[in-house]
C-alpha cells in the first residue's frame, strides 16, 4: 500500500498528505486517488471563486482565474506550441549545462499528467 500517510488519506481520515512518488505512483495507477483528486479540485476551485479570495489576491497583481484542470492543461499545451514556435523562428537552441565537479547526477523522469504533451 505504501505509507501511513497513504493510506490515512485513501481512507478519508487526513485531508493532504507529502509522499515521494514511488509511494504514490502505484495508488495513481490502480485509479484509487482519481476521487480524491476531483474532490481536491472541486474544493480548491470553489476558494478561488470566492470574494475572500479574490480581494486577497488583488493588491498584489494576482488576478484569480478560476477553471478546470482541464483549463491549465490546455493551457499549458497552448504556451508550449506558442513558446516553442517563437523558438523556433528565433533559432534558438537549448544550452547544454555541464556540472562544474565530478559529481554524478541521477535524473528521474516522471510521466506528465495526463493530456499534457511532453517537451
Amino acid at each position: 500500500m505504501g505509507s501511513e500517510g497513504m493510506t490515512a488519506v485513501l481512507a478519508n481520515n487526513v485531508h493532504a498528505t507529502s509522499e515521494a512518488s514511488i509511494v504514490v505512483l502505484p495508488q495513481v495507477k490502480a485509479g484509487k486517488l482519481k476521487a480524491i483528486v476531483e474532490r481536491m479540485s472541486r474544493e480548491l476551485e470553489a476558494g478561488v471563486k470566492s470574494a475572500e479570495f479574490r480581494d486577497k489576491m488583488l493588491p498584489s497583481g494576482i488576478e484569480p482565474e478560476p477553471g478546470s484542470s482541464a483549463n491549465v492543461v490546455a493551457f499549458i499545451n497552448a504556451e508550449r506550441d506558442r513558446l516553442g514556435s517563437l523558438a523556433k523562428k528565433a533559432n534558438m537552441q537549448a544550452d547544454k549545462w555541464r556540472p562544474r565537479h565530478r559529481a554524478r547526477l541521477i535524473w528521474i523522469r516522471l510521466p506528465c499528467p495526463p493530456g499534457i504533451r511532453p517537451a
